[in-house]
């Protein structure tokens, strides 16, 4: 495709679900669960209206059957677009998520076994690649330097003798891994060692785990998510029922020259011509001779009138600029979203403060305000989505050579190296020699000083016309020079 070899893979099937209890792993006919819910709203859950018809707030039952709140749409997509535009703000490399709604099949992304886990990394803002270093049932590792980061996610429901299973194999990975480790996400156990009102069988577990492998805990706190080391993001919008936890690790930071551009000329492509040209121009403009001009600010016109003819002359090569936004982000959505947390605090705080000073009544009402706010930036994230979606459809049909051509580019670079790059070296070499010959009569000269046109070379219409006819070739799409025929 667009003169690459690429390499055909069918897409993975998606999860068989049942439409009687709505679970997965199953059909219909060999469902097991005394749940009925085919007659029920895909949206809210409730029996007697469908979806297209449905006006209240969206209810996951599915979630709330497991344990967990269901203040979504079952299957909604709306946290994860989100949690995209977040690390574009946040600038984080590298993002460990419990319970994906779902995972993108791309290099990016790395998940457990099960799915529940995942681990999302960004090359345009970590500073080294990330591989994947090892994979269980309930967790995924990566690595990065001489980091290990892990992620993990246990389910409520877990039996206790599976959940000490999961602890044991995660063991096993730990001792495996070198360097520094970073583990996170939900374990689902309770401790007074991270201020919890009490310690369960689970929380008993994790303290006596995090004992025997030597591990430091971080999170302290009064507060859900709330860690003394780590930062609680409660100034952003989720659209989940956690919150974001951010931190940093260290590592040296590259040297930038001062007031320069981040990324270097490529001085092996140059142009020497238009090299030369821009520093004469500099030169007849202001010469420096003639201005009296300290070291220090002759230095600095040196340097300006260097990076001038540099950036005329060469292209930029490095690492380019991280975007500053999702590609559906705007204006609107971003004050939809400050409206949505100003709700959400307003509703926090008055259920700290419940009681005397908060009647019951208007806590409903804050709540119900929050839950329409989320509702609105929900509505705008997907219609800003599909109207890029459609703006890229009609790119397609006006300039398919443009974004949508480097998109798939893009997309099959990541995926598959191409074909010069898997062959060996003499036999490229062999290959492009027969394709073109060195050595003939057709060769340019190697040094164009005394040549002269001759006339006899030139090429009339005449001959243009007598070649497309002949090579016209019916029902052919043209080239990217707008020729169905091969000048």
């Amino acid at each position: 495709m667009g003169w690459t070899l690429v390499r055909v893979e069918l897409l993975s099937a998606r999860p068989i679900q049942c439409y009687k209890c709505w679970g997965y792993g199953h059909v219909r006919f060999s469902c097991t669960s005394e749940v009925n819910r085919s007659c029920s709203c895909f949206n809210c859950g409730k029996e007697g209206h469908s979806l297209k018809d449905c006006s209240r707030l969206p209810y996951c039952v599915i979630c709330v059957a497991e344990g967990r709140k269901g203040d979504h749409r079952l299957g909604s997509v709306n946290s994860q677009n989100l949690l995209n535009q977040s690390t574009v703000e946040l600038r984080a490399g590298l993002c460990i998520i419990a319970e994906p709604v779902r995972i993108p099949n791309s290099s990016r992304w790395f998940s457990s076994g099960d799915g529940r886990s995942a681990i999302r990394w960004d090359p345009e803002f970590l500073q080294t690649s990330c591989v994947l270093a090892g994979r269980g049932r309930h967790f995924v590792a990566v690595k990065f330097g001489d980091v290990s980061v892990f992620s993990c996610y246990i389910s409520p429901s877990l039996p206790s003798g599976a959940y000490l299973e999961f602890l044991e194999e995660l063991t096993d990975a730990i001792r495996d891994s070198s360097g520094s480790l970073i583990l996170g996400g939900d374990y689902n156990a309770k401790s007074v060692l991270w201020n919890s009102p009490s310690t369960d069988t689970r929380g008993d577990y994790v303290e006596r785990w995090v004992a025997a492998n030597d591990l430091s805990l971080v999170n302290v706190g009064n507060l859900p998510t709330c860690v003394s080391k780590l930062t609680t993001r409660e100034d952003m919008e989720t659209m989940s029922d956690h919150e974001y936890i951010t931190f940093t690790v260290g590592f040296p930071v590259a040297r930038r020259v001062a007031n320069g551009p981040d990324r270097r000329c490529n001085l092996s492509k140059i142009d020497r011509e238009a090299f030369a040209l821009s520093l004469d121009w500099a030169c007849f403009d202001e010469v420096p001779e003639n201005l009296a001009l300290s070291p220090e600010e002759l230095a600095q016109w040196i340097d300006h009138t260097m990076e001038e003819a540099c950036s005329s002359s060469a292209s930029r090569i490095g690492r380019r600029k991280p975007r500053k936004a999702a590609y559906w982000w705007d204006d609107s959505i971003a004050e939809l979203r400050a409206a949505c947390v100003r709700a959400r605090r307003l509703w926090k705080r008055a259920k700290r403060r419940r009681g005397l000073l908060v009647p019951s009544g208007n806590l409903v009402e804050l709540e119900n305000n929050y839950r329409l706010r989320k509702k609105e930036l929900r509505r705008a994230i997907n219609k800003a989505k599909n109207m890029a979606w459609r703006d890229l459809i009609r790119t397609v049909d006006n300039d398919p050579w443009n974004l949508p051509y480097r998109l798939v580019l893009n997309r099959l670079r990541q995926s598959f190296p191409s074909f010069t790059e898997m062959i060996e070296p003499d036999v490229l070499d062999r290959l492009l020699g027969r394709l073109f010959f060195r050595g003939t009569g057709m060769d340019g000269p190697a040094c164009w000083q005394g040549w002269l046109w001759n006339d006899e070379w030139a090429i009339n219409y005449a001959e243009v016309s007598a070649l497309m006819k002949r090579r016209n070739v019916n029902n052919a799409a043209p080239g990217p020079d707008g020729f169905r025929a091969t000048l």
